[in-house]
């Protein structure tokens, strides 16, 4: 096994989050990646191709980490509020259906806080955490996560699996619900 490594400095308050997200591990003064083991040389290419693949979540550019917050603003519900919230709500609502275990719930976690704020007012934005919470998960089929469902009249109008970025999100909210295009 070879193990390459970039020095860098991670706060010891944030070293849980990079743990979370890759494979990769951190020490005070190095983010550490197995590499699998093969025979013959490695070039310094292919460690490095493997290394950029095994970190690209981890904020690893240029030879510094940088380790994101990931603490979400917006409200997060239960089963028992659910029907409350969204069914009942007077506006679309867009509900985050995520674990805490899952590495691409936490990269889409900031963007549902833009979401919130972007859309103040017109949309309400919701997470729900799915272990907790088994029956509005099995009532929405959701298989992958993260899981972005809209709502609007308490009926749901689409939903998104996996991971999104800022402008697929916003497309995928505005095609959705043609009134909060600007």
């Amino acid at each position: 096994m070879f193990v390459c490594a970039v020095p860098t400095t991670i706060p010891a308050s944030q070293r849980h989050l990079l743990s979370s997200l890759c494979t990769a591990t951190a020490t005070p003064s190095h983010l550490s990646a197995a590499l699998p083991e093969r025979r013959g040389v490695w070039s310094s290419a292919s460690a490095i191709k493997v290394f950029a693949r095994q970190t690209r979540f981890c904020g690893v550019n240029n030879g510094r980490t940088e380790v994101f917050s990931v603490e979400a603003k917006v409200k997060e519900i239960s089963d028992a509020d659910f029907p409350a919230e969204v069914l009942s709500a007077d506006v679309p609502v867009m509900v985050d259906f995520y674990a805490q275990w899952c590495g691409p719930c936490k990269l889409v976690a900031p963007l549902m806080d833009w979401a919130d704020a972007e859309y103040k007012g017109k949309l309400k934005v919701f997470k729900m955490n799915v272990d907790p919470n088994p029956a509005s998960v099995a009532e929405y089929k959701v298989y992958g996560l993260p899981s972005l469902v809209l709502f609007s009249n308490g009926q749901v109008l689409d939903k998104h699996e996996g991971a999104i970025a800022k402008g697929k999100l916003k497309i995928f909210i505005e095609k959705t619900i043609p009134e909060l295009a600007s």
